[in-house]
C-alpha cells in the first residue's frame, strides 16, 4: 500500500469516509488563502479531513503526531497573511467547519459555540436574543468563530470602543498538539487573575493547539446611530477622528474611511450618484437611542468643523446599507466600466498608527515611500480610520506582466513592514504569523522571537501544528 493510501485509509479509519478528501480540487482549493498565489504542487495537502467532534479531532493530532505528519488548521481560508496554507509536503488539511453547536446560557450570561460555526450565522442568532457579537471581519459571510478567536480580531469595530475578542472570551475547548483535550477559562463573568491559559491558545493562530470550543460573554445589544461625511482632502477625514479623540468624545463603535476613487464604483451600483468627496463613516453606540444620536450629532460637528463638504447623521435605513456597502464590500472597485482596462487587486498592506500621526501615514501611502511599482499601479486608500487602522490596495492593470505585478504585491508588504516599524506599532487586524514573521523578527527582536520559539518547542516539540508559521516559510524574498 502507497504511503498516501495508507494515510487515506488510517484517517477513514477516525473520521468515516464522508468527512475526508482526496481530491485534487478540493485539497488545492482548501489549501488557499484570501490573498495569497497558487500554491506549489508539493505543497497542495496530501489529504483534506474535516471531523465532527473534538474527539475526532483529537484521535487525528494523536495520528499525526504519532506518524509526524504535518496538519494545517482550516477554519474558512479567509486569512490574508498564508496562515492556513501548507508549507510543508504530504500534510494533513484539518477543517474545524464541522463544529458548528451553539449553546445559550442567559442564566449566566455566556454562550458557547463550535470553533466552526459561521460568524454571520452567530451573530444574527445574537441579534435575534438582543445581543451583539463584539466583532465585525469583512469575510464574516464565510468566516468562522475560531478563526476569529486564533487570531485575536474584532475586524473593522474600534478596540477602544468594546475592547479586542479576548475581553469576551472566557475559556475555550482545546485539542493540543500530542491529542489531549483541555478546558481553560471559567463560567462565571469575572475572569479568572493570573495566569489564564485561555492567552495560550486566544490570539496565538493556531502554533499551540487546535480550538473546538468558545466560551463567549453575552454582550447586550446597543442602540446605534450613523453618520456620514464628505471631504476634500482624505487626510481631513484623519483630523476628524483625530479631533473627536482630543475632545474626549466617546470612541464610536465604527470610523471607517474610503477614498473617493473607492467610492466610484459602488455608489454607482447603489444608484448613489457622484462621491462628492472622500467619505467617512461612524457608528455611535448608547444605551438608549438619545444617548446614540447626541453623539451622532456632536461627530457630525467635528465632520464640519475639518472641512466636510457634508456631514449629517444618517436616518434613512436603505442609506445605512448603502454607505456602510459601498465601504465594506470594498472590492466593488473592480467593476470596471466598459471600454476601460480590467484592474486586478495585487498588492494590499495593512498598518496600524499612532493616533498623531493618521494623517502623514496617509501621505507616505500617496506619495513619501521609494517602491516604484506601487507608485504605477492605481491605489485605493480605506480602512479603520477610528482605530489608526488603515489599508491599502495597489490595483494593476491586467496587461501587466504576471512577474511585475507579483512584484507589486511584494512592495506592498515590505511598505507595511516599514510603515508600522517607522511608527512603532503592528497591524491590529489579522495577525502576525506566516509571511509577517520577518517583521515580527525586526518589530519585537530576536530574544523575543526566540522565546515564542522556546514555548513551541516545548508545546509541540514534534512541530505537528501549521509547521513553518512560526519560521516564515513561504515569504516571498
Amino acid at each position: 500500500m502507497s504511503e498516501n493510501k495508507r494515510l487515506i485509509a488510517d484517517l477513514i479509519s477516525i473520521v468515516n469516509k464522508e468527512n475526508l478528501s482526496a481530491d485534487i480540487y478540493e485539497r488545492i482549493g482548501y489549501g488557499q488563502d484570501g490573498i495569497q498565489p497558487d500554491l506549489e504542487p508539493e505543497k497542495i495537502p496530501a489529504v483534506v479531513v474535516k471531523p465532527t467532534s473534538v474527539q475526532e479531532i483529537s484521535e487525528v493530532v494523536k495520528y499525526a503526531n504519532r506518524e509526524k505528519i504535518p496538519i494545517y488548521i482550516h477554519g474558512a481560508g479567509t486569512a490574508f497573511k498564508g496562515s492556513p496554507r501548507p508549507k510543508r509536503p504530504g500534510s494533513i488539511l484539518l477543517s474545524t467547519q464541522g463544529l458548528t453547536s451553539i449553546d445559550m446560557h442567559e442564566e449566566d450570561m455566556y454562550f458557547e459555540v463550535g470553533a466552526g460555526a459561521n460568524q454571520y450565522e452567530l451573530e444574527k442568532l445574537l441579534l435575534s436574543r438582543g445581543y451583539m457579537l463584539p466583532m465585525n471581519v469583512g469575510s464574516k459571510y464565510s468566516a468562522t468563530i475560531g478563526g476569529a478567536v486564533a487570531i485575536n480580531t474584532i475586524g473593522h469595530m474600534v478596540d477602544i470602543c468594546l475592547g479586542k475578542l479576548i475581553d469576551y472570551v472566557m475559556g475555550v475547548e482545546v485539542v493540543l498538539p500530542n491529542g489531549e483535550i483541555i478546558e481553560t477559562g471559567t463560567r462565571s463573568i469575572r475572569r479568572s487573575a493570573g495566569i489564564d491559559y485561555t492567552r495560550f491558545f486566544a490570539g496565538m493562530e493556531g502554533v499551540f493547539g487546535v480550538i473546538t470550543k468558545i466560551r463567549m460573554r453575552l454582550l447586550p445589544n446597543f442602540k446605534k446611530a450613523y453618520v456620514v461625511g464628505f471631504f476634500p482632502e482624505l487626510t481631513d477625514i484623519a483630523h476628524a477622528f483625530m479631533r473627536l479623540y482630543k475632545e474626549k468624545l466617546p470612541p464610536p463603535l465604527y470610523g471607517e474611511l474610503l477614498d473617493k476613487k473607492a467610492c466610484v464604483a459602488p455608489f454607482r451600483l447603489r444608484g448613489l450618484g457622484e462621491p462628492k468627496g472622500n467619505m467617512g463613516l461612524a457608528i455611535t453606540i448608547g444605551h438608549t437611542q438619545e444617548d446614540a444620536d447626541q453623539q451622532a450629532d456632536k461627530i457630525a460637528k467635528v465632520f464640519k468643523a475639518e472641512k466636510a463638504v457634508e456631514a449629517r447623521v444618517v436616518t434613512s435605513v436603505r442609506e445605512q446599507e448603502d454607505y456602510w456597502a459601498a465601504r465594506d464590500n470594498i472590492l466593488n472597485i473592480l467593476q470596471t466600466p466598459e471600454g476601460e482596462e480590467k484592474l486586478l487587486p495585487m498588492g494590499a498592506l495593512e498598518t496600524s498608527v499612532p493616533l498623531s500621526h493618521l494623517a502623514d501615514v496617509i501621505e507616505y501611502f500617496r506619495t513619501g515611500h521609494s517602491y516604484s511599482i506601487l507608485h504605477e499601479a492605481k491605489l485605493f486608500i480605506y480602512g479603520h480610520v477610528g482605530t489608526c487602522d488603515l489599508h491599502g490596495l495597489w490595483c494593476t492593470p491586467a496587461s501587466w506582466p504576471l512577474e511585475k505585478r507579483l512584484r507589486c504585491r511584494k512592495e506592498a508588504l515590505l511598505l507595511e513592514n516599514e510603515v508600522n516599524l517607522m511608527w512603532g506599532c503592528a497591524s491590529g487586524e489579522v495577525g502576525q504569523t506566516a509571511m509577517r514573521i520577518p517583521f515580527l523578527r525586526q518589530r519585537w527582536g530576536e530574544a523575543a522571537y526566540s522565546m515564542l520559539m522556546d514555548i513551541k518547542k516545548v508545546i509541540d516539540p514534534n512541530n505537528i501544528l501549521n509547521p513553518g508559521n512560526l519560521e516564515g516559510e513561504g515569504y516571498e524574498d
